[in-house]
């Protein structure tokens, strides 16, 4: 087995089906689709026939954001004063063990597949922008799309992406930009060709879609407490599979799912279920504790809690001075007193 000390070399893992690949891809870089300006671009691959794979980045020993705070308060992972992982990444051959690799450090690169609908509704709403994931918990007064009203042909729309949000856009192939443009934008046909327009309603269905694939194999991971009832169980799950999509969607979409009132899948009722029976929960322990307290209050008024002894009542005694004999002698008849 080989030690690596080469800084240059890196591991890439790919997915089965990219595995036997031959194809020579190019990373390209689109903005990242929640228009976060504190988030980075997003780097992309296409390859052909099996769609775009974003490459993202993977720290062993470095636990997600979601539980840093506990994650350094159980003292469970370690850094070099770099902030680098202590630890190391061992490759090895299944068929021949002999045959690995170990590299002096806990990083990883791979591809995962993704969808560049996302990248669409972020160029949708590309005006909107965000500094922070906190931001979208504050609705804003009104939201008014600036965008181009007309029906472009497909090559069009692609040139538009190009010229008006990110040169980019020409590392997608009209195949895949078309598989994505039909997710979020109205089609119409006129002599034969196909126009197409992007519309917040369109785009607010096909995230709908994505929400009920989150709900049909809900993460594990996610800490949720199964002994909510039945149709708050729902709610909540509703409630984070809406907020799951936070990282990947500009804020006027998010508010657009969360106001949502479809026949047969209310997201808002969902949220107003969901909020108002936390609520509920935070008001009755505020009043289990404001009763706790008042119990203690009249407790220690009434002296209940303390432990110090009655004082002793304290007596005053008078001791009677002794009365000096008066003497006979000689000295004595110098302090007669006074006729």
């Amino acid at each position: 087995m080989t030690v690596g000390l080469d800084e240059k070399r890196w591991i890439l893992v790919l997915p089965p089906e990219l595995i036997d690949c031959k194809e020579n891809a190019k990373i390209f870089s689109l903005p990242h689709p929640s228009n976060n300006t504190s988030k980075e671009r997003v780097q992309l691959l296409e390859f052909k026939g099996k769609g775009i794979y974003q490459l993202k980045s993977h720290e062993f020993s470095r636990g997600c954001s979601y539980s840093e705070d506990q994650d350094q308060t159980e003292d469970k992972y370690h850094y070099t004063k770099d902030g680098k992982t202590i630890k190391s990444t061992l490759v090895t051959n299944e068929n021949n063990p002999q045959d690995g690799y170990v590299m002096e450090n806990g990083d990883f690169q791979y591809l995962s597949k993704t969808d560049i609908t996302f990248n669409l509704i972020g160029f949708f709403y590309k005006q909107f922008t965000v500094q922070d994931e906190k931001d979208y918990l504050r609705e804003d007064a009104s939201i008014t799309v600036q965008n181009d009203n007309r029906f472009l042909g497909l090559r069009d729309y692609h040139d538009l992406l190009v010229d008006s949000h990110d040169p980019e856009w020409s590392n997608v192939s009209l195949e895949t930009f078309k598989a994505a443009l039909e997710n979020v934008a109205d089609p119409i046909e006129e002599a034969g060709d196909i126009y197409y327009k992007m519309t917040p309603q369109k785009i607010t269905q096909c995230l709908i879609r994505k929400i009920r694939q989150i709900l049909d194999v809900f993460p594990t991971t996610i800490p949720i407490t199964s002994s909510l009832p039945p149709e708050i169980l729902e709610s909540a799950k509703v409630t984070i599979a809406v907020n799951l999509l936070i990282s990947l969607i500009p804020k006027p979409a998010y508010w657009h799912l969360v106001k949502y009132t479809g026949e047969d899948f209310n997201v808002a009722m969902a949220f107003q279920k969901y909020e108002d029976y936390t609520q509920n929960l935070k008001d009755v322990t505020k009043e289990k504790e404001s009763l706790v307290q008042n119990v203690m209050n009249v407790g220690l008024a009434n002296g209940s809690n303390s432990t110090s002894k009655t004082p002793k009542k304290v007596v005053k005694k008078t001791i009677p001075q002794k009365k000096v004999a008066k003497g006979k002698g000689s000295i004595d008849g110098f302090f007669k007193k006074a006729k």
